[in-house]
């Protein structure tokens, strides 16, 4: 996310830039945020006299009409009615004739001058800062709490062209109100400027740009230094960023300027933040003390900057005494756990308590285990400080889960033995009575319960949780429940413990938000890639790197868990000293490293931590549904449900079912082509047909694709298609009588014959002899994977040659 705010941030300057570089020639461009900057058809203009060039800046800045007797008074207040009038005209006469110079004939004055009013025209032609400055000043007061990417970049934007103090440094003699309404201007857009650094600095923390974060917090300290808003910004995001110093050093600054320039203490929320910085313990990782020790290759969150955005307003409505119940859905390795894990550090950063559970796949579920697993450190922690404030008949029933109570608590009373629905109702009332107790003494004003991989918990865990919050809606108590699933697990659970529906029966009792993650962009892809390199964003998407980042996105999907691990996958192929290449570390060539990049990938497939991630996929799949997963490999991307059913000898309602299991979980999808008279379907990557074709086995794959010739042959397939399939299906015959249709050969009068596929009388074949290797050249198309090329051309000419010989001999 980090970088790709960058991005955002770098584009929209590009597109600023691109602008100007196509101009017109009547173009005006005038920045005051900084030194006066003023251009005419992209050329800086030369004002005779330092009063003309003011005289132009305050018509600008002001807009509209201005009296004669007032520009007079404010710009030559010295000089008599006449004498100044003279000067004004000389100023508004030298003004033209610096802008006609480079003005064409058919192109409007920029200047309004009457008889007794002057003014500057505000049309097209006209480019001002302070127009673009305003207009985000007024967004960011206006805008919703959550600022969407467009508006994040438009504020961006406007505090990029924020040079400086307004007209910085420049100076007019012998005019005392001029400089007063400098003075004016500048306080002004100081409190404007200062209102889109809030706003921003607040959308990158909760977004999860720690980084930009702090650059914006620091740029509105260096703007306001005795604002505390500003040192309370930068503060909190220094130290949820893990820098405890600079956090604390940022206070001490704080804390000095508001003493000696001011004479006041900092605020208490100021006061507060420092104390919790203080108390925090940063968690650090030791390092291997062996040579070799390595850091961990660790990659930016990007592409969520919107979905942490909305777990944080989830966060401070449950501070509210708001309970809120997130669900962050998705398939596997789309990052549902590297968001969470992200915005749990945000939070605990916070002050937060964090409670974490998690469910695993296992053949027999064990009752409550991700939530005791969540339960158990916090009540240890709490038993280690002080006592539960909790009665010993709500104790005595805790016990049951946790037996360690009773080396704590001697004298807990004993449980009456109880069983069925009365036992379950008093054990989930004496959880409910700990959670309430844990939120309540929450340090930072809400307590975070989270579950991952809730999709394999226990129907005994789901039936907690809805009481749970059935109980937390009543008593309001300042709790979030966030719970991470794959909907594609969903379809194997019982619809009365399915995690989706328990989601929607809590809706009427507690907010419920469903964040369903989806696949990167292109600009993220670039992001990662930026993060690998170690270099600018824009430096990916401007010159040879753009390559490397387009075949990645082409080749994983923008899937995060490809995208990381193909990266990883490079790095760690790399030796020392490429590392530290390709890490900026040393001698950071980028063109070089995209040439070693390009050239890992023309050579390697799928590594290995993915195709066995996908491998694990396929484990979970019925019988049926494996093979028609099978089958659909074989038949490639484009097939038909009575194509599937057919080669895969199932019956059309095994198939369907097979197929609906295989688009719930993720594997296949609807090609969605309204258009056409038949549905057809699809591989949601090529990646998983690739592992799933691989994983059927040589003997299987022979069987299935020659039956997806006869049965495609009968459906009047593309003959290259046909082809495909007879050579893979290890047919040599009817292999090299379709690649000689494809290569435009004569046709040979054969009769095919299902098991040998061509006819006896060797006189006839020598009559129809061709040029093989042009064959070849027309069989197989020149672009494409070169690689796979090469394998299929000596596949192919494997097979011509076998057959032609045979058919020599005879």
């Amino acid at each position: 996310m980090v970088l790709a705010s960058q991005f955002q941030a770098t584009h929209a300057a590009s597109k600023h830039r691109e602008k100007k570089e196509v101009l017109g020639m009547g173009q005006l461009s005038i920045a005051l945020l900084g030194p006066p900057r003023i251009l005419h058809a992209s050329q800086l203009v030369p004002f005779p006299t330092r009063k003309s060039e003011a005289l132009l800046i305050f018509l600008a800045a002001e807009g509209g009409l201005h009296s004669r007797d007032r520009l007079t008074a404010l710009l030559w207040p010295e000089s008599d009615e006449e004498h100044g009038r003279g000067s004004l005209r000389s100023a508004l006469t030298s003004i033209r004739e610096c802008l006609e110079k480079r003005q064409d004939s058919h192109d409007a004055p920029h200047l309004c001058s009457e008889q007794a009013h002057v003014g500057l025209v505000v049309d097209p032609d006209l480019e001002l800062d302070l127009h673009v400055l305003r207009e985000a000043a007024e967004l960011a007061r206006e805008a919703n709490k959550v600022l969407s990417n467009e508006t994040i970049t438009r504020l961006q934007d406007a505090l990029n062209r924020y040079r400086g103090d307004f007209l910085q440094g420049f100076l007019v003699n012998a005019a005392p109100d001029f400089d007063e309404w400098i003075s004016q201007q500048r306080e002004s857009w100081h409190r404007q400027v200062g209102w889109i650094c809030k706003r921003l600095s607040r959308a990158y923390f909760t977004g999860g740009d720690l980084p930009l974060a702090i650059e914006t917090a620091a740029r509105w300290v260096r703007l306001d230094p005795w604002s505390e808003a500003a040192h309370y910004h930068l503060i909190q995001a220094q130290a949820a960023a893990g820098d405890r110093t600079a956090a604390l050093r940022s206070y001490q600054a704080c804390r000095a300027i508001l003493t000696a320039e001011l004479g006041i203490e900092p605020s208490p929320e100021i006061e507060d933040l420092a104390k919790h910085v203080r108390r925090r313990v940063t968690a650090r990782k030791v390092a291997a003390e062996t040579p070799d020790s390595e850091p961990e290759l660790a990659f930016p969150l990007v592409g969520r900057s919107s979905e942490h955005t909305r777990l944080v307003a989830a966060y401070e409505a449950a501070c509210q005494g708001k309970p809120q119940l997130v669900s962050v859905e998705g398939e596997p390795g789309i990052g549902k756990t590297r968001l969470v894990q992200a915005f749990l550090h945000w939070v605990s950063t916070q002050g937060a308590d964090v409670l974490q559970g998690k469910a695993f796949e296992s053949s027999q579920r064990f009752p409550y285990q991700p939530l005791m697993e969540a339960f158990r450190p916090a009540l240890t922690r709490w038993l280690k400080q002080s006592s539960l404030p909790l009665t010993p008949v709500w104790l005595a029933e805790l016990s049951r889960w946790f037996p360690e109570l009773s080396d704590y608590y001697r004298d807990l009373p004993v449980t009456t033995r109880k069983t069925g629905i009365e036992a379950r109702f008093r054990l989930f009332d004496a959880i409910a009575h700990l959670s309430e107790q844990l939120a309540a003494n929450a340090s930072g004003g809400a307590l975070v319960f989270f579950v991952d991989d809730a999709q394999w918990m226990d129907t005994a865990s789901f039936d907690l949780l809805s009481y749970l919050r059935r109980r937390w809606s009543v008593s309001h108590t300042p709790i979030l429940l966030l719970v991470a699933l794959r909907p594609d697990e969903l379809a194997a659970r019982e619809a009365w413990s399915h995690p989706s529906e328990l989601l929607a029966q809590s809706a009427g009792e507690m907010p419920v938000i469903r964040l369903s993650l989806g696949s990167l962009s292109l600009q993220d892809t670039g992001m990662l890639l930026a993060s690998l390199f170690q270099v600018e964003p824009d430096r990916i998407f401007s010159g040879p790197a753009r390559a490397v980042c387009e075949q990645l996105f082409r080749d994983t999907g923008g899937q995060p868990f490809f995208l990381v691990e193909t990266l990883r996958a490079f790095y760690q192929e790399q030796g020392t000293a490429s590392k530290k290449s390709v890490r900026g570390e040393a001698n950071n060539d980028l063109e070089k490293n995209v040439q070693e990049f390009l050239a890992w990938r023309r050579k390697q497939g799928i590594v290995d931590v993915i195709r066995e991630a996908i491998r694990a996929r396929l484990g979970r799949l019925s019988a049926t549904t494996r093979k028609a997963c099978f089958t659909a490999a074989v038949l490639g991307d484009g097939f038909e449900l009575t194509q599937l059913c057919s080669v895969a000898g199932l019956d059309p309602l095994a198939g369907l079912q097979a197929l609906d299991e295989l688009c719930e979980r993720g594997l296949i999808r609807d090609m969605q082509q309204p258009e056409a008279s038949t549905v057809r379907f699809a591989f949601t990557h090529q990646w998983i047909r690739e592992v799933a074709y691989a994983h059927a086995g040589e003997a299987r794959r022979q069987v299935l694709h020659r039956r997806a010739l006869e049965e495609l042959a009968a459906a009047g397939a593309p003959i290259t298609r046909l082809a495909t399939h007879a050579l893979r299906a290890g047919l040599a015959a009817p292999t090299f009588n379709l690649g000689r249709a494809i290569g435009g050969a004569k046709p040979r009068r054969l009769a095919m014959n299902s098991e040998l596929g061509y006819d006896s009388h060797a006189q006839q074949r020598k009559e129809n002899r061709f040029d093989l290797g042009d064959w070849m050249r027309k069989a197989l198309p020149a672009d494409g994977d070169r690689p796979a090329q090469a394998a299929r051309w000596m596949s192919w000419s494997q097979c011509a040659f076998q057959y032609w010989s045979a058919t020599e001999r005879c």
